[in-house]
């Protein structure tokens, strides 16, 4: 990876840039093998290791123009996005959480294909399985406020006696994410 302009780009757009400046404009640096001699705003520094934790996944910012683009398929149409190259970069804890918010509110084939690959890289803890929690949204979504009331009371009837219904992990955090969201508190 390339860090240039304030951007990130993949190795084969980072030589491409690099060649182009030295070729159209004749600049280079005093000192290639000193990054501290010059601005990543002049000319690109790198390349760099590109496995660093981000807080969002990271693409090449040559977008469909890249040289070494990501491919994502379009199961509605049938035309694929050609994307920057994908850096398959490690997500901080702010980066789980806006990939989460992403997929719940603006949900595309990109955000899938993101999720796809963090659930396959040691996420999976993080991303459900997507027809699980589909389910899971689809059902709380079709409840009507008195259902949603009655199935709390009801969960909180069997938490509290103890009864042979124990509630799964997944269940309780349903059940406060609704309250949340029907403002019951």
């Amino acid at each position: 990876m390339y860090i240039y302009a304030a951007d990130c780009y993949c190795d084969a757009c980072g030589e491409d840039i690099k060649q182009r400046i030295l070729k159209e404009l004749g600049k280079k640096p005093e000192d290639f093998d000193d990054e501290r001699t010059y601005d990543s705003g002049e000319f690109p520094k790198g390349p760099f290791d590109d496995e660093a934790e981000s807080d969002s996944p990271q693409h090449c910012a040559s977008g469909e123009d890249c040289l070494d683009p990501t491919i994502i398929a379009d199961n509605n149409n049938g035309e694929d996005h050609v994307v920057g190259h994908f850096f398959e970069n490690n997500l901080t804890t702010t980066g789980v959480e806006y990939l989460k918010d992403m997929h719940k509110n603006q949900r595309s084939e990109i955000t899938e294909y993101w999720v796809d690959y963090y659930r396959a890289n040691g996420y999976s803890h993080e991303f459900p399985d997507t027809e699980e929690e589909n389910d899971r949204e689809q059902t709380l979504a079709a409840m009507s406020e008195e259902e949603l009331r009655n199935c709390l009371e009801a969960l909180c009837v069997a938490i509290e006696d103890q009864a042979d219904i124990v509630p799964s992990r997944q269940i309780i955090e349903d059940a406060r994410e609704v309250i949340k969201q029907w403002g019951l508190q």
